[in-house]
């Protein structure tokens, strides 16, 4: 009997299915902090997660990039799920409009201020949450999209975004999954591996030098037969 071929399945209908069972669980894993405030959904990018600031618990320190400390709690619980993903992804940096007849200092300079915060949840979500390899790239959008059209001076403007990227749209040579492109003790193992072989090369080189150095060949002592003559000349 002659079974008939198997249909492919579609990859993009699996990425799909994927990202579906990603964000069910990103949802039941935030459902539990009611007090944030964080919008999920599906872009042309990836899954987009948004943690949207609030009054009563803003995401960073007025005016800097130093993370509160809820917001650290939040970024840990997502990123529990995104370190067991294959997904590359991205980080992004938002502020709001500050509205007409204020002045833009370097206190209010919101792109400088978008990329600083940006880099601020790379710099924590790296340091042990989630592969420092996975995070694919930061970026800073000053006020330019968002999450509130119709009011610019939104606090709800104010958010960090992070996109699950899509395989399809990260570069070749990164399209493994982040985890075998680096493994960080393999990676140390191999260091140390590559250092002891290079300090005993060195070395062997230096010894096999030594052995292969040929003495010099001794100088016969000329001189008295070679001075006669040039005193003669000389006189």
């Amino acid at each position: 009997m002659i079974e008939a071929p198997k249909e492919i399945e579609d990859p993009n209908i699996l990425e799909q299915q994927n990202f579906s069972t990603i964000m069910q669980n990103l949802q039941k894993e935030t459902k539990e902090d009611g007090e944030y405030k964080i919008a999920i959904d599906m872009t042309a990018e990836g899954l987009r997660i948004q943690i949207l600031d609030d009054a009563q618990k803003p995401l960073f320190k007025p005016g800097t990039n130093e993370l509160e400390i809820y917001t650290k709690e939040i970024l840990h619980k997502i990123g529990k799920t995104v370190r067991t993903l294959p997904n590359f992804v991205s980080i992004a940096g938002h502020t709001r409009s500050l509205g007409s007849g204020v002045s833009n200092n370097h206190n209010t300079d919101k792109w400088l201020l978008s990329s600083e915060r940006a880099n601020s949840v790379r710099k924590y979500m790296s340091d042990g949450i989630i592969d420092s390899e996975q995070i694919f790239r930061i970026v800073g959008k000053a006020d330019i999209d968002p999450f509130d059209p119709n009011d610019p001076t939104s606090l709800k403007n104010i958010r960090i975004t992070l996109i699950l990227m899509k395989p399809s749209l990260v570069g070749v040579k990164k399209r493994s999954a982040p985890r075998k492109i680096f493994n960080a003790k393999k990676f140390k193992k191999l260091n140390k591996q590559t250092n002891a072989n290079g300090k005993e090369t060195q070395d062997n080189n230096k010894n096999n030098g030594k052995q292969n150095k040929a003495p010099a060949p001794k100088t016969p002592n000329t001189q008295s037969k070679t001075n006669k003559p040039a005193e003669k000349a000389a006189n």
